[in-house]
């Protein structure tokens, strides 16, 4: 147990980003909406994003073949974003092509992160533009 005085001018968001505050991660969004409306909602380079009202499961699909397993493009993404339960979760899939990958074993609520971790020639990049899909209706996430 840590003890401060009363006066300590400590930053609680430092020291979460630092991991000295048990129960507390950090997490930094960023990004931009190009056609913002005059309603709140959250936002995505459409403009809306897509949040599923329950847990779902995802699929990776790419628009070029290269991005898989012996392609040249990216053949592994992490993904992570949060469960039902609203907790941390993280999952690395194997990118199959133009066909959906198998779908991932987390169900997921939100996700806030896609990030390449294994690319064939491309230095962890993409051959093409990379989408996710609910698992169950093939929907856009």
């Amino acid at each position: 147990m840590v003890m401060r005085a009363v006066n300590d001018k400590r930053d609680f968001y430092v020291e979460v980003m630092l991991g000295i505050v048990p129960g507390h991660s950090w997490v930094q969004k960023f990004g931009k909406n190009q056609a913002v409306a005059t309603t709140i909602v959250p936002i995505a380079i459409g403009g809306v994003y897509q949040t599923p009202t329950t847990a779902v499961t995802l699929e990776v699909i790419s628009d070029d073949a290269d991005d898989a397993a012996d392609g040249t493009g990216a053949r592994n993404i992490i993904l992570q974003g949060l469960d039902s339960n609203w907790d941390l979760i993280e999952e690395e899939v194997a990118t199959n092509g133009t066909s959906a990958s198998t779908a991932t074993s987390n169900s997921f609520i939100r996700l806030f992160r896609c990030k390449i971790t294994k690319s064939g020639s491309y230095a962890n990049q993409t051959a093409s533009s990379q989408h996710l899909e609910f698992s169950s209706s093939h929907r856009a996430f």
